[in-house]
């Protein structure tokens, strides 16, 4: 069984998501990630945003797998 952070790695931060691992703010605190390593929750940029949302949108519009 997958823990519950696998599961939102796989798929889509929502476009309010942190710009650096894409958790909601009001669940983050502090997190990891390699690229900047420990930080608290930061706004996404503008084009993070959209991408997330073209993301989002294109997942829903595809046929299930």
């Amino acid at each position: 069984m997958p823990s519950p952070r696998s599961a939102r790695a796989a798929c889509v931060p929502s476009p309010g998501g942190c710009r650096w691992c894409g958790i909601d703010a009001r669940i983050h605190a502090r997190q990891w990630v390699e690229s900047v390593g420990w930080h608290v929750w930061q706004t996404p940029t503008d084009e993070q945003r959209k991408e997330r949302m073209r993301a989002r949108r294109a997942r829903r519009s595809a046929p299930d797998q």
